[in-house]
């Protein structure tokens, strides 16, 4: 793989996304290299299996472009442009129409993450983890009900990796900031 294609690509994602933060205030390219880094480090334990090996870059790219579509004025044509095929595909299945109703467009998305590939399944665990992890508690209390709510519904749709340890660990991270918000 090519780590200086990754290195092009961190940076065009850092400028997509500048000045976006987290509802937490953190820097909003934290949380895309944490993804890219989880996916990473699912790859060198064999989680993806021999789709890893042979997607490796594509796994990786689209951790980072993950959330370019929704959140940003990138569109298809532009992950394509930067990366390839697959990986626009893959970041067009990660992303929601957000021309559509809030609620039309929550069940097309679960519809489509639940019939997605195990690749694809997987980057959304760890995007999910990674935002879980990251909840400070800056936030706002109904804010954070209402998301994980919908991590939980995510979850329930990623059908091809409820064996996956992060799935475990995601499920932690849920139950860890409810709890939180009891006491």
């Amino acid at each position: 793989m090519d780590n200086a294609v990754l290195i092009e690509l961190r940076n065009y994602v850092h400028q997509i996304h500048r000045g976006q933060t987290r509802r937490g205030g953190e820097p909003y390219f934290d949380h895309l290299i944490e993804v890219e880094e989880l996916c990473r480090q699912l790859l060198e334990r064999n989680q993806f299996g021999l789709q890893g090996e042979d997607n490796r870059f594509d796994i990786l790219a689209t951790a980072l472009l993950h959330d370019s579509i929704e959140d940003t004025a990138t569109d298809y044509e532009d992950v394509l442009r930067v990366a390839n095929r697959q990986v626009a595909d893959w970041v067009g299945l990660l992303s929601e129409d957000k021309r559509k109703p809030k609620s039309i467009r929550r069940l097309e998305y679960l519809d489509v993450l639940g019939s997605a590939c195990f690749v694809v399944q997987t980057i959304k665990l760890a995007d999910i983890y990674s935002n879980v992890s990251g909840i400070n508690f800056r936030e706002e209390n109904n804010w954070i009900i209402e998301f994980l709510e919908q991590s939980e519904q995510v979850l329930e749709n990623l059908h091809s990796v409820k064996n996956l340890d992060l799935f475990a660990q995601s499920q932690e991270a849920i139950t860890g900031v409810k709890s939180q918000l009891m006491t």
